[in-house]
């Protein structure tokens, strides 16, 4: 806890709401590893329904499965595919913007920091003059520090980010394939 504290106070004031963006960003992070796993869990059995008994069965048992319910919900090919589309990215893509501006505002937060650690630094030693260097070393130590904590936070977001869009985009496809050649056996 002392590490926290004395890391705070080196990195100067803009390091509050630093920590408030990394608590946001891990609870986002948690909250989309559990729907993950939830919803894998609910598509291996849809799948296996589906292998064993076709499409039209499997979704008319899947009850509370978001893709299942809107291909039994059967309103003609392109309203299927379109809410397909809509239930994957509303399941699978919640939080995207808000780890989008994360990963693009934590970087910025850390050098506005920075910014204002210099700014400090400067005035220091406009007043006090070059004889004490020691506080210059102190300010750029706040300007590293805010820095570093904003992209150690924007880092994680932005991987995980680029991960969902394309796990949402894979599964868009996946399902939009699975209904497609469902539709072309009925034929």
């Amino acid at each position: 806890m002392g590490a926290i504290v004395d890391l705070t106070a080196k990195g100067g004031f803009m390091m509050g709401p630093l920590y408030l963006t990394a608590v946001v960003c891990l609870f986002f992070i948690i909250e989309r590893i559990q729907a993950l796993w939830k919803f894998h869990q609910r598509e291996a059995a849809f799948l296996a329904d589906v292998e064993s008994d076709g499409l039209g069965a499997a979704a008319a048992r899947a009850g509370d499965f978001g893709p299942a319910r809107v291909i039994a919900g059967g309103r003609g090919v392109d309203a299927t595919l379109a809410e397909l589309t809509a239930i994957l990215e509303r399941d699978l893509g919640r939080f995207l913007h808000g780890l989008a501006a994360i990963y693009k505002g934590a970087p910025l937060m850390g050098l506005l920091g920075a910014t204002l650690g210099i700014i400090k630094v400067f005035r220091k030693l406009s007043v006090q003059g070059l004889e004490q260097m020691e506080y210059f070393a102190g300010g750029i130590s706040e300007v590293l520090v805010t820095t570093a904590t904003g992209l150690l936070i924007a880092i994680p977001a932005l991987f995980f980010t680029f991960y969902l869009n394309g796990l949402v985009a894979r599964k868009i496809s996946q399902y939009e394939t699975l209904y497609l050649t469902e539709i072309e056996r009925g034929r």
